[in-house]
């Protein structure tokens, strides 16, 4: 839930000094991030049926490094130092990521 908070804080700062908050994308990353939480929330609930692994650990681990990428991305735009390496294995995941939403038929985001 920190990271959540942590993300959408630094996600807001970043289009306030661009001058570019918008009521519309701030909506549509608070409904992303409430269904993020909804999702674990389910899988909580699943989880005692479900005998072979831990469901509720597996969505809440994706998410979490979900959230931690998305903050390294953010701090870099705003110039606080991170490696290169590790901006070219996000842009990597971040790629990867976009050819599976096309495979899916699921819209594309804006970076």
């Amino acid at each position: 839930m920190i990271l959540i908070v942590l993300d959408f804080l630094i996600g807001f700062v970043i289009a306030w000094l661009a001058k570019e908050v918008s009521s519309t994308v701030s909506f549509k990353g608070m409904a992303k991030k409430a269904a993020m939480i909804l999702f674990v929330m389910a899988a909580v609930v699943l989880d005692p049926f479900v005998t072979d692994f831990a469901v509720a650990k597996l969505i809440a681990t994706f998410f979490l490094f979900t959230e931690m990428i998305s903050i390294t991305e953010n701090l870099a735009r705003i110039g606080v130092p991170v490696p290169e390496w590790l901006l070219t294995v996000l842009a990597k995941l971040k790629l990867s990521s976009a050819q599976v939403a096309s495979v899916q038929g699921t819209p594309k985001e804006k970076a």
